[in-house]
């Protein structure tokens, strides 16, 4: 993955109230490149270990810890504006003519170092 430029504007004041409000994400430039290897494996999936939760009790007044997990509301999270200029998916599966996203059977491999080009 590589980007040319990106802006994010985030409120914060709300993050204060466990709230996320952004007016505005651009994104320029984005190359994505998706890969499936021969075992099925694929480089956009990304695995944690489970965490077990803490069992703990709540205080008596009826308000959560400051360290429970927020209410999710319709407001939790919020997003004014989202740009996407000049943005490339290319879609690798081994052993096929043309992948989706990539250049023809012809053309030369992109992805691999012989084909790549030195010049700016």
């Amino acid at each position: 993955m590589k980007m040319d430029a990106v802006r994010l504007q985030v409120k914060l004041l709300p993050l204060l109230l466990r709230k996320i409000q952004i007016d505005e994400i651009r994104v320029k430039g984005l190359s994505v490149y998706l890969v499936k290897d021969e075992k099925g494996a694929v480089n956009w999936m990304f695995q944690r270990e489970p965490v077990e939760p803490k069992i703990e009790a709540e205080p008596e007044t009826g308000e959560p810890s400051k360290d429970s997990p927020p209410e999710l509301t319709s407001d939790s999270f919020v997003l004014t504006d989202l740009a996407l200029e000049d943005i490339s998916v290319s879609y690798r599966v081994p052993k096929t003519q043309n992948p989706c996203g990539s250049p023809s059977a012809h053309a030369p491999d992109r992805w691999s170092p012989a084909s790549r080009s030195t010049s700016p």
